[in-house]
């Protein structure tokens, strides 16, 4: 059982379902910056925009160590891309999340430079294809060894439930 409604909503509108052009969060900067990402118990709803690049529900792009964030405890659906989306930064936990019907990946490491990253005990359920993703659709997509992937769960998906690939580098 997932339970996916929180007090803490963020959602797209009711547009969004047609244009699949929904609400996105997009973290960029560094720890040494001074940005620490602590995302906890709240549910994103008609999230992602799926024919724009890199707009995902919850994205990290090019943080380098993001000791002292996290994702955890959040509910994450009806997504037209994928739902938590790490490029080129490590050290984060994302922990005790549920994601439900997403259009391309549950969690996706993007790039190959993710490590130390920390996946547990998420569940996503129903990844479905989408039109701009070359590869197809996967709850748990790592493209590195150096993370910590235990006690997740996937179902449902058009694909595979749990895809490591190389780098190209």
């Amino acid at each position: 059982v997932g339970l996916l409604s929180r007090n803490v909503y963020i959602s797209g509108t009711e547009d969004s379902t047609t244009s699949q052009y929904g609400a996105h969060v997009m973290l960029h900067g560094t720890t040494e910056e001074g940005m620490i990402a602590r995302i906890e118990f709240a549910e994103f709803s008609l999230c992602g925009q799926g024919k724009v690049v890199d707009r995902h529900c919850l994205l990290f792009k090019q943080n380098g160590d993001l000791d002292g964030s996290y994702v955890r405890g959040n509910s994450l659906h009806d997504s037209f891309s994928s739902l938590v989306v790490v490029q080129e930064s490590g050290n984060l936990p994302i922990v005790n999340n549920v994601g439900f019907k997403s259009r391309s990946h549950g969690i996706y490491l993007e790039t190959g430079g993710e490590m130390g990253n920390t996946i547990e005990n998420n569940l996503i359920a129903s990844t479905e294809p989408s039109w701009y993703v070359l590869e197809l659709p996967t709850s748990f997509l790592l493209k590195h060894p150096f993370n910590v992937l235990k006690g997740n769960r996937a179902a449902g998906s058009a694909a595979y439930g749990i895809q490591f690939l190389l780098p190209d580098k």
